[in-house]
């Protein structure tokens, strides 16, 4: 097929391989038919040498083919030694090949066993293929034989009449030649017209897919990003009415006992701890699901502002204690630990995170309140920090932001700011800054 198009070159490599394929299967017919159509395509790549070599192989191995084949082979090796001008050897190959072949392909070797013999100046033998060779259908041959014909040396064979009707025959055939060439050029130039709509086409085809497969990439993108942007701020959300459901629960716990031991001593305080350690699986459990005491009815659920809302109302209640927090401060002015604060802050000295006064300072709130740590550690879901425990003890013993920023040698910008961080850990933005002082001496 690919000879057939003109292409002979890209047509070598397959045939030498189905060539290969015949010889490992020790097929020699098919091995005769490949040398011999390698031997013509290199006669038409012109490379006669090479030609000569394949068709001597294919008529070595063609004894067993029929006579027609083997006319076949002979009338290759002729052609290649005519085009090697080597016109005896040519032809002894050409003598009777017309005469073997009964197909298309006899007029072929019809215009070149004439051109053989005229080569080898047998006029009489050269006029008789060429005036067979004219009836040829394929206007080509038709061409080559009516030169032949009108050649000076074969015209003496015709009469006066016969050349001007090989003459008028000759240009008849040119005109059609021309015809075919002009209908191959337009075929070819459709051809690569329609192959370079289909190229276009199919590159826009292609950039299309292209951009599909981005636009539907980046949609599923955008929406991966969407539903874990919406799981993740569920989750939080989540989180916080838990950590809102804690707290409120810890409030109301703290609540319930400040109502039932205001008057009670520092021992009444300590098994008010025990009360709370009971309980601290009730709240636990709202961290992880509402119980049944503090969840709504089935079928509704508080959002995070109306847990809120609760929390605050408790604030509220929590607020009328302030009375007895008044009393535990006086309790902490009269400590050694508050007295040697006022020392450092008379001294302007720094407390340092590993002076054996933070233990005192410590030590003494838990001896005036016993809960004090346990409860901001529950309000705030165990995110405080030790800073945050040391300034809430500061605030707790009545300091104001001046005289904690002095103490731990920080600017009073920096001491509010802690203070902020401190009240949206604790009381989650519900409590303004300024009631965090009081709110700390009622826990």
């Amino acid at each position: 097929m690919l000879s057939n198009c003109g292409l002979h070159r890209q047509s070598l490599p397959y045939l030498k391989e189905c060539l290969e394929l015949s010889i490992s299967r020790n097929d020699t017919v098919n091995t005769t038919y490949d040398y011999q159509l390698l031997g013509s395509i290199y006669l038409d790549l012109q490379e006669y040498d090479t030609a000569t070599i394949y068709l001597d192989k294919a008529y070595s191995l063609a004894k067993h083919l029929s006579d027609s084949d083997l006319a076949f082979m002979e009338g290759f090796l002729a052609i290649a030694s005519y085009q090697q001008n080597k016109i005896d050897s040519a032809l002894i190959m050409i003598r009777n090949v017309p005469e073997r072949i009964f197909d298309d392909d006899k007029d072929f070797f019809l215009v070149y066993a004439s051109n053989i013999y005229f080569k080898a100046e047998k006029f009489d033998t050269a006029y008789m293929y060429a005036k067979q060779a004219i009836n040829s259908p394929k206007s080509d041959f038709q061409i080559s034989a009516y030169c032949a014909l009108l050649n000076p040396e074969l015209r003496k064979y015709s009469s006066p009449d016969t050349i001007f009707e090989y003459l008028e025959r000759y240009r008849m055939a040119i005109r059609q030649m021309h015809r075919q060439i002009d209908e191959k050029s337009i075929t070819v130039q459709n051809a690569q017209y329609n192959y370079s709509v289909h190229e276009r086409r199919s590159t826009q085809l292609r950039k299309l897919n292209q951009k599909l497969f981005l636009w539907i990439t980046l949609c599923v993108l955008v929406i991966i990003f969407v539903i874990a942007l919406y799981i993740k701020r569920n989750h939080a959300l989540l989180a916080k009415k838990i950590e809102l459901q804690h707290a409120l629960s810890v409030i109301r716990l703290l609540n319930s006992q400040l109502e039932d031991n205001t008057a009670k001593s520092t021992h009444q305080s300590i098994e008010t701890e025990s009360i709370i350690n009971n309980t601290e699986n009730n709240a636990n459990s709202v961290h992880n699901s509402y119980t049944q005491t503090e969840t709504p009815p089935r079928g509704h659920k508080l959002s995070a502002k109306q847990i809120q809302q609760q929390i605050k109302a408790e604030i509220t209640q929590l607020k009328c204690h302030a009375s007895k927090a008044d009393n535990n401060q006086k309790d902490l002015h009269e400590t050694d630990a508050y007295q040697t604060i006022l020392f450092y802050l008379h001294d302007k000295k720094i407390l340092k995170d590993t002076d054996q006064v933070w233990d005192s300072i410590m030590n003494t709130i838990h001896n005036t309140s016993p809960n004090f740590k346990s409860t901001l550690c529950r309000l705030s879901c165990n995110k405080l920090t030790s800073d945050d425990y040391k300034l809430a003890a500061l605030l707790k013993m009545g300091f104001t932001s001046s005289q904690i920023a002095i103490l731990i040698g920080r600017s009073k910008s920096t001491i509010i700011n802690r203070s902020k961080s401190l009240c949206s850990k604790v009381f989650y933005d519900i409590v303004d800054t300024s009631e965090l002082n009081q709110m700390i001496n009622i826990i």
